[in-house]
């Protein structure tokens, strides 16, 4: 597999930019899994030049040689015999290099495969997700709570859409107006321009993706609420596509994960639009409800709340990132989460909790 990977970077078949070097280093900055930048800085060890027809057992090799599409890559190293062999090659079985790290750099140009193995050192990075936008000290999942967890410098807003009478979304949470608003009865029952005479200030999705679609740095986690219960069925369905098409309008396929806690749900969006979302699930399976299909073996990302290490070790053994779900609040709450391997941290007070991981050096 030709890839960055480190506990905080992952990259599959990314070419990678312009490249700095400087005393014998090399540095790049990058974009993540996550769309976020990183800095990644290489010491060199040893070098050498292989032709294709040295690689041509490799699918991705072939097929990047072939289309001429990528011209750098980072090859971590695998239980593949080639892989072995090119080892043997090049580093010296004693050298330290063997037991430290497993990367090199590959460029490819007319025909020729040229590696360098190196040292590697990833900056890492925590990010944080504004749970209903910064709903500690604003009405969640209102506009105020989004420019706010905005301003604040969180990387992801989390929010929850439903779904109107006259087929509208909006961005609220439960099931029932009472709670957040000043009205009564259930969300779906009203029309939108009857939901805007309530004093919540109810916002639609479109309004929320006005708001960030030129703030680059921000993604979304679109929880849908929307549940394909009996009798419920279609109108789920109807809501995740429209969400979904919205998205995509936004240009937001890359930049969201798609979240919800239903398994039946989330197996749709996994059979309708194969890989194209990134999904969001959660972690034990019983929190999905039924599940026909493993959820782990399509989710991009599961949230977990608990702070055992062995759930956060199995999500990563997986290749599914571990999410704190939102339950962090302080620096007690948040050490834990770091020492269990969380690459980000859902929370209630972004302020907070990014000013915490700046102390830290966990982020920028």
């Amino acid at each position: 597999m030709i890839k960055i990977a480190d506990g905080n970077l992952v990259l599959h078949n990314v070419p990678l930019p312009e490249i700095r070097y400087a005393d014998s280093t090399l540095t790049l900055e990058l974009d993540d899994e996550h769309f976020r930048r990183k800095t990644v800085v290489f010491s060199p060890i040893q070098g050498i030049k292989l032709t294709t027809s040295d690689c041509a057992d490799i699918p991705t090799a072939e097929k990047s040689f072939s289309s001429g599409r990528y011209k750098r890559y980072v090859l971590e190293d695998t239980d593949s015999a080639w892989v072995k062999e090119l080892r043997n090659g090049i580093i010296d079985k004693n050298d330290d290099f063997t037991k430290k790290t497993r990367h090199f750099i590959i460029d490819i140009g007319d025909e020729l495969l040229e590696i360098a193995a190196w040292n590697m050192e990833i900056k890492p990075c925590i990010y944080v997700a504004a749970h209903r936008g910064y709903s500690e000290k604003y009405p969640e999942n209102t506009m105020e709570a989004f420019r706010a967890a905005i301003e604040a410098g969180a990387d992801e807003i989390e929010t929850d859409v439903r779904i109107t009478a006259d087929g509208e979304l909006v961005l609220i949470h439960d099931a029932a107006l009472d709670r957040t608003t000043d009205g009564s009865g259930e969300v779906g029952s009203f029309t939108l321009a009857e939901l805007k005479k309530f004093d919540a200030g109810i916002k639609t999705l479109r309004e929320l993706l006005e708001l960030v679609k030129d703030t680059e740095r921000v993604t979304l986690d679109i929880e849908l609420k929307e549940y394909p219960t009996e009798g419920r069925e279609a109108v789920a369905y109807e809501a995740c596509d429209k969400a979904l098409a919205m998205l995509d309008e936004y240009g937001f396929t890359d930049r969201c994960v798609i979240n919800s806690w239903n398994g039946k749900l989330n197996e749709y969006v996994r059979e309708k639009y194969g890989d194209r979302y990134k999904q969001h699930v959660y972690y034990p399976e019983e929190l999905l409800g039924e599940c026909r299909a493993d959820p782990y073996s399509y989710a991009y990302c599961a949230c977990l709340f608990t702070n055992n290490p062995e759930a956060y070790d199995y999500l990563r053994s997986r290749g599914v990132q571990p999410w704190a779900g939102a339950g962090v609040k302080d620096e007690e709450t948040l050490d834990k989460v770091i020492k269990n391997g969380a690459m980000l941290i859902t929370c209630n007070d972004p302020a907070e909790i990014l000013g915490l991981l700046r102390k830290k050096g966990l982020h920028k």
